[in-house]
């Protein structure tokens, strides 16, 4: 069976392409970074805020960082899929015999690469700034951040796809980012918003995966919030997965 090799040469590729242009690494790291150390100071307030995880407002911040992280390095994946498009390298690869579903995950595996290892990072460096960290809980989290990330990826990659221009998926995924964020609980909990806004949030997958990454973060692993967000987070990335590959398939007919 050749698909394990497929799904390797295809990743191995894109983290070559990744490796090539550092500067991205570190860019996609310091916004969260720049977040903790600007906007983490404004929240020290909310310690006795209903649903904190813990005694410092970094309990709640952090673990929301490593979502937001996910969105916005996933899920720009397809800006480098148009400039490929652009240069013609997915004609080249589509005539030949790859299979299309490790030219779909292979450069997902890189952006979850990317996000495991940048979401440990932001946790050691948040265990320093007053994060309280359960190490065993933080790395079920960081599992889920990458699963996360390998479905924001894949959807990113589909209607990238689907659009053919970088002006109007850039235009889309920027005018989705507020409300997406916001309506996450990534920067506040959502127990402080009206029950409209709370309930309104609960369509956003994002949702979920913060929820279940501030009690795994806290060591509260055997919680309500941390199996519906587990639950919740791979059924995500199985649709955006099957959706992508169907997608592309389509799109090569």
């Amino acid at each position: 069976m050749r698909w394990p090799s497929d799904l390797w040469l295809t990743y191995r590729r894109a983290m070559i392409e990744r490796v090539r242009v550092p500067a991205w690494v570190v860019v996609s790291l310091a916004q969260p970074l720049l977040y903790l150390f600007l906007f983490g100071p404004l929240l020290k307030n909310l310690r006795s805020a209903p649903a904190s995880s813990g005694t410092s407002a970094y309990d709640l911040f952090v673990p929301g960082l490593l979502v937001l992280m996910a969105y916005f390095v996933a899920g720009g994946a397809g800006f480098g899929l148009l400039e490929e498009l652009t240069a013609g390298v997915i004609e080249r690869l589509r005539v030949t015999p790859l299979s299309r579903t490790a030219l779909v995950l292979g450069p997902a595996g890189r952006d979850m690469t990317a996000i495991g290892v940048q979401s440990v990072i932001l946790l050691a460096i948040g265990e320093l700034t007053g994060l309280h960290v359960d190490w065993g809980g933080a790395l079920i989290a960081v599992v889920m951040v990458c699963v996360l990330a390998l479905a924001l990826s894949c959807l990113s990659n589909t209607v990238a796809l689907s659009m053919a221009s970088a002006n109007g998926f850039a235009a889309l995924f920027n005018g989705l980012s507020i409300p997406v964020l916001l309506l996450s609980g990534v920067l506040l909990p959502l127990s402080l918003a009206p029950a409209w806004l709370n309930d309104l949030s609960y369509v956003n997958p994002l949702r979920y995966a913060v929820d279940a990454a501030r009690s795994l973060v806290a060591g509260n692993i055997q919680t309500f919030d941390v199996a519906r967000g587990l639950a919740v987070t791979a059924g995500f990335a199985v649709f955006a997965v099957a959706l992508s590959v169907q997608h592309f398939r389509h799109a090569e007919a």
